[in-house]
């Protein structure tokens, strides 16, 4: 009798239209406990005591690493540019932030507070666009061709990455408040389909061969794939997510078979030109898409082991390949600039060795860092541990919260000298914009609901999957057509020769 009271007293005090934080998918399903009620509050409260010491260190090593990603981007642009600018080095100041903050998407705004965050939402991923175009006009003014359009590919994966940030920042703020998990996914695949087009008519138009058309497949496949292949909570998504990621996959392969497999001929000026082009689009690439790897693996709750087998096994396991031959890949670039180091970028300002050591660090430590936090979220996940609902207290916190306030205080040291009235009014139209987005989501919520939205998602993944094959058949067939008429001029000049009297 006395507990028959008590569970009336307990839901006497919840409201109607009370979801959990297990209906709401924050918290992982644990096994069903005889005599628990369903509609039980969680506090808050309790969840502190599960902070063990393993999570802090988790928290620690994600910090560390995304300061050595905010290092690594800021050497990326001086590998790709002979001279580096302060709005770019601004630019990726923004993006170590947007790396350490990524690491804590799950509960970010309970951490740090929802004014701080969406503070945070506004000063990078909306600024991060606006400092893009800025490098664009810049990039456009080049005299050289060929860097005139790396740059400007390049420019455009930063459009694409700060605008799919841009929104996901914004559903990891308000999702909880109005409960919707989808949206983002649709909001953001509807804008890299619009880039994902873009940079195809780009590839048709401006590049024939198939080095760099296997470079903007790379660019294109890896980022909306992995997000379409995590709709997890569409009910028939599973079967074209696991084929879009498994052809993506076998692109990447391909891209790094052909990377190797090139033997440079110093007597011929193409090739050079070739090994310039490859190694920056691979490192561009790289370190520019390794937050969305990270994000997708800690926002999303990763499957169970006892998932890893059949159609579930075939999604997972090529998700982690996609990981791993992002680490090969990585690697390998790290080795092609510590080797064409004089070739591809004369004009860098960091010495031949520091050069190498910076690269080479940041691939070794970056991604055994991501990797432990993906087992250990796996592993919390398999033992049904309750994840902490409220990070503020702990010192993981104080670090987060005194690199969080030295970048905007470095970032306001830097406004003077980069046109801060434009940017200003830049900023202020920005947050304008942000204040209407959630009346947006509000409307597209019952949408989300409807039986139409699993047919939305089905058919930008069938397009997004026949769009990747097209790209690979034109790269295919511009590659057969240059080696053709390589063959034919050879061959006629082997002719010439032979019909030479000696």
């Amino acid at each position: 009798m006395s507990s028959m009271k008590l569970t009336n007293s307990v839901n006497a005090d919840v409201p109607k239209n009370y979801e959990s934080p297990l209906d709401m998918g924050i918290l992982p399903k644990r096994k069903k406990e005889k005599g628990v009620n369903k509609m039980k509050r969680i506090d808050n409260r309790d969840l502190l005591s599960d902070f063990s010491p393993e999570r802090r260190k988790s928290s620690v090593r994600s910090i560390l690493s995304s300061l050595r990603s905010s290092t690594q981007n800021f050497v990326s642009i001086t590998l790709a540019s002979k001279q580096i600018s302060t709005v770019e080095a601004v630019n990726h100041m923004f993006c170590g932030l947007g790396g350490i903050n990524l690491t804590y998407l799950p509960q970010m705004y309970l951490q740090i507070g929802i004014v701080p965050c969406l503070g945070i939402s506004f000063f990078y991923c909306l600024l991060h666009p606006i400092v893009v175009l800025n490098i664009i006009k810049k990039k456009t003014v080049l005299s050289n061709e060929a860097e005139k359009n790396l740059n400007t590919i390049g420019a455009i994966e930063y459009l694409i990455e700060g605008s799919y940030l841009w929104l996901q920042y914004w559903m990891s703020c308000i999702r909880r408040l109005i409960t919707i998990f989808t949206v983002s996914y649709h909001l953001a695949i509807c804008i890299y389909l619009v880039n994902y087009l873009t940079q195809l008519l780009v590839l048709v138009m401006g590049y024939k061969n198939f080095i760099a058309a296997s470079e903007l497949t790379l660019i294109m496949f890896l980022v909306p794939l992995t997000i379409i292949t995590n709709i997890k909570n569409l009910h028939g998504i599973t079967i074209t997510s696991a084929i879009a990621n498994v052809s993506m996959l076998v692109a990447v392969i391909i891209f790094f078979f052909k990377c190797v497999t090139i033997k440079p001929d110093w007597q011929k000026i193409d090739y050079f030109k070739n090994m310039k082009d490859i190694p920056i689009f691979i490192y561009l690439t790289v370190t520019h898409v390794w937050p969305t790897c990270l994000f997708l693996v800690i926002e999303e709750r990763m499957y169970m082991p006892e998932h890893f087998g059949g159609l579930r096994g075939v999604f997972c396991t090529s998700y982690f390949l996609t990981i791993i031959s992002d680490t090969v890949v990585s690697i390998a670039a790290a080795f092609m600039f510590s080797t064409f180091q004089d070739e591809v970028n004369p004009g860098a300002t960091l010495p031949d060795y520091m050069l190498t050591c910076a690269i080479i660090s940041s691939c070794l430590f970056k991604y055994p860092l991501h990797f432990y936090v993906c087992v250990v979220s796996l592993w919390q996940n398999h033992l049904h541990a309750r994840v902490p609902a409220n990070l503020r207290a702990g010192w993981p916190n104080l670090i987060l919260r005194v690199f969080l306030n030295s970048t905007v205080v470095a970032f306001v040291l830097f406004l003077p000298f980069t046109n801060k009235i434009f940017q200003i009014i830049q900023i202020i139209s920005c947050c304008c914009l942000g204040l209407i987005l959630p009346a947006m989501l509000n409307i597209v919520h019952n949408l989300i609901r409807d039986k139409r939205s699993l047919i939305f998602s089905l058919t930008l993944n069938l397009i997004l999957i026949v769009t990747g094959v097209v790209t690979m058949i034109i790269s295919i067939m511009g590659e057969l057509s240059n080696n053709k008429q390589t063959f034919v001029a050879n061959w006629t000049t082997t002719s010439e020769i032979m019909k030479t009297p000696l």
